[in-house]
């Protein structure tokens, strides 16, 4: 049957390097590697001189550019890696040449406010008592806001900080 064949022909494609399985019914043709990691190496230029704080993509601004299914992030972020301008720090793909405009000690502060954050559940702390409590500036307060608000951590609500998974 038609089917019977195709599978055969997808399994000694991928037994011979020819497509690359990613899972959730997604190959990869290894010969397109090279052209993909040249496309998202290009968005990610674009999105590191947009997102300067950011440390990388997300899986989901990953997967959604090149048309692919959440469940493929990590077998598609093996296959991209092996170019050596790609890397995955904490989650996110980025290019290896990269580092965000931010320092230690803010992201010291922003695992602190995210913390604070998340315990105050539904009830979201507001900016002024974040920067009280955790002794944070003014302007490391406006970097670590618009860091998390670009990593879609917390969205603000007027003057308060709420995690973003409650929208």
């Amino acid at each position: 049957s038609k089917s019977s064949s195709a599978v055969k022909r997808v399994s000694a494609e991928t037994a011979s390097g020819e497509l690359e399985r990613l899972g959730g019914g997604v190959w990869l043709v290894a010969s397109r590697l090279e052209e993909t990691a040249a496309a998202m190496k290009a968005a990610l230029r674009a999105y590191h001189t947009e997102f300067p704080y950011s440390v990388g993509m997300d899986a989901i601004q990953v997967c959604r550019f090149l048309g692919l299914d959440l469940a493929v992030f990590p077998q598609l972020t093996a296959a991209l890696c092996r170019d050596a301008d790609l890397v995955v720090r904490h989650e996110r793909l980025a290019l290896a040449s990269f580092s965000p405009s931010i320092t230690q000690h803010q992201l010291g502060l922003k695992e602190q406010v995210v913390a604070r954050v998340r315990a105050a559940g539904p009830k979201p702390p507001a900016r002024g008592d974040l920067m009280r409590d955790l002794g944070i500036s003014e302007a490391d307060m406006r970097i670590l806001t618009r860091l998390l608000a670009e990593e879609k951590t917390v969205k603000v609500v007027r003057t308060n900080l709420l995690l973003y998974s409650y929208f």
